[in-house]
This record gives C-alpha cells, structure tokens and sequence, in this order.
C-alpha cells in the first residue's frame, strides 16, 4: 500500500492509499506546510523514534490519538511514497517502518 503526499491548490496533505487515513501538513500557508514535508522527511532519516518525537510538529493529529499511533498508522502498513504521484520509494518485501532512513533519504532529495 501507499503513502501519498500530495500538494492541493491551498495544503499539502498525507493520505494512505485506497484508505479514508489523511492527514494535513502542519502551517499556515503552502511555504510553512512544504517546511513540514521536509521535516517529515529528516525525522524519517533519524528513525522511528525520531519520527514519534516529531508527529506532532509535521502533521495535525486527531485529538486522543497518541503520536505513536499516529506513525504506525502511515508507515506500518505501507511499503511505498509517492510525492504529488511520482513514486519516490518502494519496497514490496518490507513495510516504510522497517526502512524509514532509506525512504525519508529518497524523499528528501524528491523534494
């Protein structure tokens, strides 16, 4: 399955493939929002935990939903990034959880 993040006329959103799962990049305008694609890509550099710490700081995150909860609901279930529907990672044998650094790597120089 994948992870899509796509940039809309006014918001960067995160979405999981074939999935009611969205999220909306955290700021106030498209240049605050694409910082937060960025951040999301070199927390996902710096591994799970990494990501974890930051959740709250890249994406809004439904009130209760606790940040953990949060990153294994876009990355434990996905093997793949597409960025405004360029594929930019995949891997069938593994899902984005057991291969953060390399897909935040190839993410990052996507942007």
């Amino acid at each position: 399955m994948l992870l899509l993040i796509v940039r809309l006329p006014n918001r960067w959103v995160m979405r999981v493939a074939n999935t009611n799962k969205s999220w909306n990049f955290q700021g106030a305008d498209l240049d605050e929002q694409e910082a937060a694609v960025e951040y999301l890509a070199t927390s996902m550099q710096g591994g799970v935990q990494n990501v974890v710490n930051n959740i709250y700081d890249i994406v809004e995150v439904e009130r209760n939903v606790s940040a953990r909860e949060t990153v294994q609901a876009l990355f434990g279930e996905t093997d793949g990034i597409q960025l405004n529907g360029a594929m930019v990672f995949n891997d069938a044998d593994n899902v984005l959880l057991d291969v953060l650094d390399e897909a935040g790597e190839l993410l990052f120089a996507a942007l």
